[in-house]
Formats: structure tokens, sequence, C-alpha cells
């Protein structure tokens, strides 16, 4: 394979291929070979065929397929070799079909935006954020931890119970008065202030004491899974049976129960922990506001077809979250024309990343996609198999690789532009 010619005219790059029979002739004999081995034609044996005969009745078929990988061949080093972007639908002319003796020849055409100039890192603004966690916050993470892994006993002090208590009640409904007993619950347990069971119940239960009554009246959705109680209104009454409040471990009890060695390698993992977690937030948002930077400073020229595809696309995709099948396709000019500024910027971005990435040599390694993969996945929970399952299937295996290249190009153009760091602490009301 010879590239003939590699040329941009305005958005139109065309790409032309040459194929020299003398290179296609050792695998159109090879392909001739195996038919002629296997052939079965009436009056000859098997293998015993003449080559003149197996060429009339089989030759236009090799050489439609031999012409099919050329042009796969040519595709796959326009995108790989030649790391062209195409941005349109290719046009494939060839001036005739593949003939035996005849060099083949072929040429891509489509659009693609233009060189253009990188933003430079020196032009972007912003600031890293280093974190410390405070002690009075560690030592509320321990709290945390004692009360988490400790121990339900009855009430000591107290008579009423309020939000971390155990309540046990019992439950009797009812529509009217008939009694729905398939709803009543003898011993019901509810942990005051994790919202597992109908709000009103939990509200009505805070601040009784042992073996005070109470009465909610609560109408269930009409949308409710159980076709029984749906849009009915139902009156429970309860008791309270039993009231318990956590008993916090001690710190020698919880260390047994941690996998850390002592009450000091505790505060420090959970130090550590915490602050992770805020530098990982804080450079998202660094991401976010440098991205979004690198696209208000872009204005280069990009082709019309491209926007309007990419424009097209994002109404479709606006109008089915809207309104459903059944909205009618019709955009204000206010909606297309946002629609197509965010195209454009998008664009931008895209090429921008993509630049970059071949100047400075940045891929997406295997394990760059592993990893990102299990950070994922460890905040799937019950979910895991299904990112699994979804991430095997190709396009969306590159719609990850093409976020995480995203990512490292962002991250570069951060550390190239040396941000200046801004020392901030997690105090004790802070959210982790």
């Amino acid at each position: 394979m010879e590239v003939l010619n590699n040329n941009l005219d305005g958005f139109t790059q065309s790409v032309s291929f040459k194929f020299a029979w003398e290179t296609i002739n050792p695998q159109y004999n090879k392909e001739l070979s195996k038919v002629k081995a296997t052939a079965k034609i009436p009056g000859f044996r098997k293998g015993k065929v003449s080559k003149k005969i197996i060429e009339q009745r089989y030759g236009r078929s090799i050489l439609a397929d031999l012409q099919s990988n050329a042009v796969q061949e040519s595709w796959t080093h326009l995108l790989n070799d030649l790391a062209l972007v195409p941005l349109s639908q290719p046009n494939l002319d060839m001036t005739k079909a593949l003939k035996r003796g005849s060099d083949l020849e072929l040429t891509f055409s489509f659009e693609v935006i233009p060189p253009f100039d990188l933003p430079e890192a020196s032009t972007l603004e912003g600031e890293k954020e280093v974190w410390t966690v405070s002690s009075a916050r560690i030592d509320k993470e321990v709290a945390n931890l004692r009360d988490l892994h400790g121990e339900w006993i009855e009430l000591k002090r107290r008579k009423k119970c309020r939000d971390g208590d155990l309540v046990t009640v019992s439950l009797n409904a009812f529509e009217g008065d008939e009694a729905l007993e398939n709803l009543n619950s003898p011993e019901e347990k509810v942990e005051l202030g994790q919202q597992r069971i109908i709000p009103e119940i939990e509200k009505a239960i805070q601040g009784l004491k042992l073996t005070e009554t109470f009465s909610v009246d609560y109408e269930f959705p009409e949308d409710h899974p159980n076709p029984e109680i749906a849009g009915k209104a139902i009156r429970f009454e309860g008791v309270v049976n039993n009231i318990q409040e956590k008993s916090p471990l001690d710190m020698e009890a919880l260390i047994e129960k941690l996998p850390d060695e002592s009450e000091e390698a505790l505060r420090e993992r959970l130090s550590n922990e915490l602050k992770a977690q805020k530098e990982q937030e804080s450079l998202m948002n660094l991401r976010t506001a440098v991205a979004k930077q690198l696209k208000e400073k872009s204005d280069f020229a990009l082709p019309p077809a491209a926007v309007e595809d990419q424009t097209n696309a994002r109404l479709h995709h606006q109008h089915n979250h809207a309104a459903g099948e059944a909205c009618d396709h019709s955009h204000s000019d206010e909606e297309k024309q946002e629609a197509e500024e965010q195209a454009k910027s998008d664009l931008r971005f895209e090429a921008i990343v993509r630049e970059y990435a071949k100047v400075n040599q940045i891929e997406v390694t295997d394990s760059d996609f592993t990893g990102r993969l299990l950070e994922m996945l460890r905040s799937a929970g019950e979910y895991g198999m299904q990112m699994i399952q979804f991430y095997q299937q190709p396009a969306n295996r590159d719609r990850l690789k093409a976020m995480i290249l995203d990512d490292k190009v962002v991250d570069s153009y951060i550390d190239a532009a040396n941000f200046k760091e801004n020392e901030q602490e997690l105090g004790l009301e802070d959210e982790a």
C-alpha cells in the first residue's frame, strides 16, 4: 500500500491510496489455490479443477474480497498511522473496481478541523486546594465509628426517644373501620433518623415514652407497587414497646474490630482518607473550571456539517429527556442557538484534547482504563456486575477511554499552569 497524497483544502481532507497489482497478485493466487483445493465442480475430481476454470467461476468474487480488504486497510492506516479524525461521513472514490493485472487506487474525502493553535497553559486561572484535617474532625469521625460499632442497650437516663434510638413498635392498620391485618406489624423496629419507614410514622414516634400510643393517617400514592393499598387512605395505630440507645464501643474494643493496630494508626488512616476525598473533590472542580476556560479561549473554525450533526444530536437528546417519544420534534430558535453553541464548544474541546495528547504523547493505557473502572466499581455497590457488562461493549469502553483522556489532558494543563496552592482545613462542621 502506498499513500499517494494527503491534502487539506479548507475543511476537506482527501487521502489517496494505491495498491500495486504486484502486491495484490500473491494474495490473489493464494485465494485461488484455496478455492481450487475445495471446489466441487461437476465433471472434475476435487482439487483437480484447472486454474482457468477456477478463475472464471470465482475470480471476481476473490477480487471483490481483496478490494474490500484494501479499503479496510486504507481506512485503518488513515485513522491509526496518519492519526486523522474524520468529523463527517467519509466519501470513498474508486475510479474502477479491482481487476486482474491492474493497480487499485482509492480516495477518502471527509471533513476535519484545520490546524489551530492550542491554548497556552499560562493563560489559565485557578488554584490547587491542599487539605489538612483538624484534630476535632478526627475526634468526631472516631466517635462516629464507636457509635456505628456500638451495642443497643435499654435507655438509662432518658425516657423519651430521639434520633439515633432503636424503637420497637406495634402497628395496626385500618381503612376506615376495617382492620387490614396484612399491614399489621406486631414488632416493627425503627431506627429514628434513618428514614426507613413512612415519614409520618417516624415523626409521630419521635419524643414518645414506653407504652405511649400514636395514630397516623397516610394516603398511599396511586402508583404504589402494592395494588391492594395504592391510592388508599390508611390509618396506622401503634404503641411503643421498647426503646434502645447505642452504647459506643470503648477504644480498645473498636481497634479489635478494625484493621488498624492502634488508635494512632486509626486516626492517621481517617485523616488520610478524608484528605484524599477532599483533594479529589477539589481536583474535579478544578478540572471543570480549566476545561471551561479551554473552551472559552478557543475560537477556531469548525466544519459546518460537523457542527450541524452535533447540534441535531444534542437537540434530539434534549427532546427525548424533556418530553419522551410523544414529542413533535420542534425546537425554538433559542433552543437551536443554545444547542449550536454547546456543540461548537464540545467540538473545540474534543479537538484540543486530541491535539494536545498528540503533541505531548499522552495516551490512555490499559492500566488507566482498569484503574478508572475499579474506582467506579467501588462506588457502584450492587450494580457492579451491570457496570462490568456495560463496559464490555466496545462503544462504551471507547467513551470511558475518551473521558479518561479528557482528564489526563486537563491534568497536564493544570500541572503546566503551575497554579498556586491554597491550604484548606477540614473542620468539625465541614462536609467530607
